[in-house]
């Protein structure tokens, strides 16, 4: 092979891996905002232990601002997410970045708006970290405070 040939060769590896890159990130974007979708979907309709089920696993921790405790397992991650969603009228989930770190596990950075029952609407920002299970991408972390994520 001459040295344009390997030249040519080299750069066809790049871009190729450039594209199977883009595509990989776009699944993991998707898949992320499939769950979130399912996290919105569920507040709607008042269910923290379906939120549960389908977003984290039992040993997920929660913390955040001005909270104390480090919640994990199922029955306090639900005890939280229902005093949450009791609260409030509604929750929307800007998925402002996501990064995969490997295969398996990927973090995000999102913007909650949340619509309480009473008071004005507020945002919160968290960072999740997510892993790839047999029933599909779950939080297993999440780090929450007020404000938002600013745009990249």
């Amino acid at each position: 092979m001459n040295k344009f040939n390997a030249a040519l060769a080299g750069l066809l590896l790049a871009v190729s891996s450039q594209w199977a890159l883009a595509d990989s990130q776009a699944e993991l974007t998707q898949a992320l905002r499939e769950r979130l979708d399912v996290v919105e979907t569920k507040w709607g309709q008042k269910d923290a232990a379906g939120i549960v089920a389908e977003t984290y696993l039992p040993e997920t921790e929660i913390t955040g601002e001005q909270s104390a405790p480090l919640y994990t397992g199922t029955a306090k991650l639900t005890e939280l997410i229902e005093t949450l969603v009791k609260d409030s009228k509604s929750a929307d989930i800007a998925l402002d970045r996501v990064t995969a770190l490997g295969k398996d596990a990927a973090y995000s950075w999102v913007t909650w708006t949340v619509v309480p029952n009473q008071g004005e609407t507020f945002k919160m920002k968290s960072l999740f970290v997510w892993k790839q299970t047999p029933q599909g991408w779950r939080v297993v972390a999440d780090m929450y405070a007020a404000g938002e994520i600013p745009p990249q």
